[in-house]
């Protein structure tokens, strides 16, 4: 994972990612992080996962295209670019967003999935996947559905939004590999669209967590005076 600097502004400064965890069970460990006592675990699938990116990432700054291997022809705007946003008063949230395609207004995100005992369709339904099947039981299409994950290209939406970029899709761009790591099965592209409800739900999401993070942050400032 990148190690990440912000300003010495007096402004809170935090990312998506760490948001998540900003709940009373994990707080702590946000804390601890904050303050170098502890580090992030990154498990071998993640440094996989982080090699392929950087693959991806090199191919899309030269191409200024959505990587080949997914076979899309959707083109990019911005890749791996860090966007900064006060979106409270004093409050500084960071992304990074894998790629965006500003010009046809979608925010696509890779992401390694691996095969296991009950398939790679079971890992893709995280995403929000679904397999449409015929009579006989083959598939036949895609089909979307909400999901969890897909909160974080929505969040992205509307932060990019902010930096005058309207975002109406998001979209994962998944390879997808045998448990053994030796060979990629097959690419799959879960899509979905992104509404203006979908952008105010997520940082109705936010405002809880940053909440929490600031009176935690404060707590600390406090018990050291």
């Amino acid at each position: 994972m990148a190690d990440y600097q912000y300003k010495n502004d007096g402004k809170l400064h935090t990312r998506y990612s760490e948001l998540i965890r900003c709940t009373p069970g994990q707080i702590d460990r946000v804390l601890d992080e904050r303050s170098g006592l502890v580090t992030r675990f990154e498990g071998d699938s993640m440094l996989d996962g982080t090699m392929r990116h950087e693959m991806w990432q090199e191919e899309a700054e030269k191409s200024l295209q959505v990587p080949k291997c997914f076979g899309l022809d959707w083109p990019v705007t911005h890749v791996e670019h860090e966007f900064a946003t006060e979106i409270l008063p004093g409050v500084i949230v960071h992304s990074r967003p894998d790629l965006v395609c500003g010009t046809v207004g979608i925010v696509p995100d890779y992401k390694t999935v691996v095969d296991g005992v009950n398939g790679w369709q079971k890992n893709l339904k995280s995403y929000g996947w679904r397999p449409v099947y015929d009579k006989q039981g083959k598939i036949i299409g895609d089909a979307v559905v909400p999901s969890s994950k897909q909160r974080q290209l929505k969040f992205y939406a509307y932060q990019v939004g902010l930096h005058g970029i309207r975002i109406k899709e998001g979209a994962f761009l998944c390879e997808i590999w045998n448990k053994d790591h030796t060979a990629i099965l097959d690419y799959k592209i879960v899509r979905f669209p992104i509404t203006m409800k979908d952008m105010r739900e997520a940082i109705g999401w936010a405002k809880p967590r940053i909440a929490l993070l600031t009176v935690a942050l404060e707590d600390i400032k406090h018990a050291k005076v």
